[in-house]
């Protein structure tokens, strides 16, 4: 390993660096119980999240059930690993939330093949969310 790939820790040893040369950026809607994908890493390859960035905003009044609100979340496929924002089950169209999330040396993907992606931990009934997504890490 190069020397410009360790860094000593603050533990007194040295480990290795994990460098970022993926950047995705991604511009859609979430309705209903729909997802969007974010990252489909190189076939056989794992994504690995260093940061997010997600800028949401409603565009249709949202509808779901319940009364606690739902969550987008960002998924390693289809299990949920990251709280985005939380919005109100009637939240109005224009209401936006922004977050940028700073994973250090990052999130692997349980296996390889799977998409990062991001969504609602519930069905919405009716509504649109628009987002823009920035993901930053590498493949390995």
């Amino acid at each position: 390993m190069a020397a410009d790939a360790l860094r000593f820790s603050s533990n007194n040893a040295y480990e290795a660096l994990s460098y970022t040369d993926v950047f995705k950026t991604v511009n859609g809607q979430v309705t209903t119980n729909g997802t969007l994908t974010i990252w489909t890493p190189t076939t056989g390859k794992k994504f690995r999240v260093k940061a997010v960035y997600v800028d949401a905003v409603v565009d249709v009044i949202l509808a779901a059930s319940g009364t606690a609100g739902v969550y987008l979340q960002v998924f390693d496929d289809t299990t949920a690993i990251l709280d985005v924002a939380a919005f109100t089950t009637t939240a109005a169209a224009g209401t936006s939330k922004s977050r940028m999330i700073d994973l250090r040396q990052g999130y692997v993907a349980a296996a390889a093949d799977k998409s990062l992606k991001i969504g609602f931990n519930a069905s919405i009934t009716t509504g649109k969310v628009n987002l823009s997504v920035i993901a930053i890490g590498t493949e390995q």
